[in-house]
């Protein structure tokens, strides 16, 4: 008998939940129906107009600016506009036109804006070449930028940019787009820099920069001698004024190397 108590017991509770579930829903319907009705008519005048703006003539795309002018080639921009020309201005994804852009190895950043009624204007930010990169001994060499991205690939160097030498990599050649990613290149991309802006650059030029295992950097002023300056070298820009004296007169061509990573600077004169 007990049995029989309980098992009702136990079925009451559950349609008993079942049906304060059921009174529940009902009263949030009931209570918020002036707000399901707000919202829904918000949804479809939300649909509607945005079916009207994209049916719009007027917000069509008539023009599109680049800055600069010359950033992107000309079949680059050609082709830009064959895809945005006449497009709806509001169906354009911007991130995605940027993104595009971006695949060229020269374009480090590209911003796309909306400019109503009917313009999209790019601002083009280019990579900056910062010297020549060569992978392996008599390889080709490579237009490197200062984020280390491979911009064009030539044959020899011409003495236009400082040449590096990073033959210390397990890479052979370099190709247009590569992502050059070392600790040496970077340190030394500062250091060129630092360089131009001191006063040793008034009378000496960078000729080339040899990059080892171990990212130390070593330069060589002109035709010689190469200066060791380890793996910090714009930390050892201002003891380099203790070697101008080595660099005058016939004695410089005695000089193997300079080695300027310590206190003392150390000469290693040929044999």
């Amino acid at each position: 008998m007990a049995r029989k108590k309980r098992k009702r017991a136990a079925k009451k509770g559950i349609w008993g939940g079942i049906g304060f579930l059921a009174k529940t829903i009902r009263s949030l319907s009931l209570k918020s129906a002036p707000w399901l009705l707000v919202l829904f008519f918000a949804s479809g005048l939300f649909l509607g107009v945005r079916h009207l703006l994209y049916a719009d003539a007027a917000l069509n795309i008539q023009k599109v600016t680049v800055d600069p002018s010359t950033s992107i080639s000309i079949p680059t921009r050609a082709n830009l506009e064959s895809q945005l020309l006449g497009k709806n201005i509001l169906q354009v994804n911007l991130k995605s036109v940027a993104r595009r852009l971006e695949t060229n190895p020269e374009i480090q950043r590209a911003h796309v804006f909306r400019s109503l009624p009917a313009e999209v204007k790019i601002e083009v930010e280019k990579r900056e070449p910062i010297a020549l990169i060569q992978f392996f001994p008599r390889s080709s060499v490579g237009l490197i930028s200062s984020d280390g991205v491979i911009l064009d690939v030539f044959p020899k160097t011409d003495g236009t940019y400082v040449l590096i030498e990073a033959f210390a990599t397990n890479l052979k050649e370099p190709k247009i787009g590569m992502q050059f990613h070392n600790e040496g290149f970077g340190q030394a991309v500062k250091f060129i820099r630092a360089f131009w802006g001191h006063q040793l650059a008034r009378r000496e030029t960078i000729t080339k920069i040899q990059l080892d295992h171990l990212g130390n950097v070593t330069i060589t002023l002109g035709n010689g001698p190469a200066v060791k300056l380890g793996r910090s070298p714009v930390e050892r820009l201002g003891e380099m004024e203790k070697i101008v004296h080595l660099l005058d007169g016939e004695g410089r061509d005695a000089i193997e190397y300079i080695d300027l990573q310590f206190d003392n600077v150390i000469v290693k004169r040929k044999r």
